[in-house]
């Protein structure tokens, strides 16, 4: 049974406003504070927010014959929005983890700009080709198919990364606070995922695409931000998380990077690094990063002479005096 069209609009608006709100909360905190979870929660909300309201007006114009033209811009802006909701959202998750290597930021961005420009090339192409299709002599190609491939391989790219979010939640988080939270958020990424693999591929079949009919994910949204702003509220723990187990904070991600770049370390070194940081052995980071302990042993010598430390106490000593200043 759908929901009547009117009390469906009545829960967009609240849930526009509620985001509003929270997206408003956000960009403020990451002006004042400039913490990575601010900045990036502002990004994430100001997104899901943009998104939720041009596939708000698109329910309107896509009645409207004579408003074809807002019709294709408001698809094509609620597209751009929906790549900085899933990045940030993975971004988001990254940080949460406290593990500055968990999402490939550089490669996950490149591949969204990829796709993004790639995908809106070809819908400018199959709004202006007779029937959709692009003709190469003898040989044509359904553009709407092509787009719907791709649609599919990029979700398939941020399915990887959700995965890989849900399964360091469910392995190396235990017991720590930011726990369920990251587990929760890495379901509910996927689960997004999943839907709208659906809807793209189902929505060609439908006679109707009308967006009133109810978005779940909205409510997911909604809670999000009631949540975040319960945190906020309460000044919870999580704004300046530090486990008891050793994990770095969470407004140190960018501390790292910069110390990779000072030291030119490379992507293994700085992980390898950050392990010692958090009081690991050799045999358990090798275990960690599935490598023996003798590449372990190496690895650490080239951190030794990059950073013109003798041995890990050292080491340790001048990564605390760096993440500290």
């Amino acid at each position: 049974m759908s929901i009547p069209n009117s009390i469906s609009a009545f829960i967009y608006i609240g849930i526009l406003l509620i985001g509003t709100f929270t997206a408003t909360i956000y960009i403020i905190k990451s002006i004042l504070e400039k913490q990575s979870l601010y900045k990036v929660g502002a990004v994430f909300t100001g997104a899901f927010l943009f998104y939720s309201a041009f596939e708000f007006l698109l329910s309107y114009f896509s009645k409207d014959p004579n408003s074809q033209g807002l019709y294709h811009i408001c698809i094509a802006i609620s597209d751009i929005c929906y790549f900085f909701l899933v990045v940030s959202w993975l971004f988001l998750l990254g940080i949460l983890s406290g593990n500055a290597f968990l999402i490939r930021r550089k490669i996950l961005l490149i591949i969204t700009v990829i796709y993004g420009a790639l995908v809106e090339i070809l819908v400018m192409l199959h709004w202006g080709l007779n029937q959709g299709v692009l003709r190469f002599g003898t040989v044509s190609l359904d553009v709407m198919q092509l787009i719907l491939v791709m649609n599919l391989a990029f979700s398939l790219v941020l399915i990887y990364f959700g995965f890989r979010c849900l399964l360091f939640g469910l392995t190396k988080m235990h017991g720590e606070k930011l726990q369920k939270i990251m587990v929760s958020f890495s379901l509910v990424f996927l689960i997004y995922l999943f839907w709208i693999s659906y809807w793209d591929y189902s929505i060609v079949s439908w006679e109707e695409s009308n967006i009133l009919k109810f978005d779940p994910i909205l409510i997911v949204f909604l809670l999000s931000c009631l949540i975040s702003l319960g945190m906020l509220y309460r000044k919870d723990a999580l704004i300046n998380f530090s486990s008891a187990s050793g994990h770095i904070q969470i407004d140190e991600e960018e501390l790292w990077l910069r110390l990779s770049k000072k030291h030119q370390l490379t992507q293994r070194e700085i992980e390898i690094a950050r392990l010692v940081y958090l009081g690991q052995s050799n045999p358990d980071i090798g275990k960690e990063l599935f490598i023996a302990e003798d590449t372990v042993k190496k690895h650490l010598n080239h951190i030794f002479r990059k950073t013109k430390t003798k041995n890990r106490y050292e080491l340790l000593s001048s990564i605390t005096k760096e993440l500290k200043s």
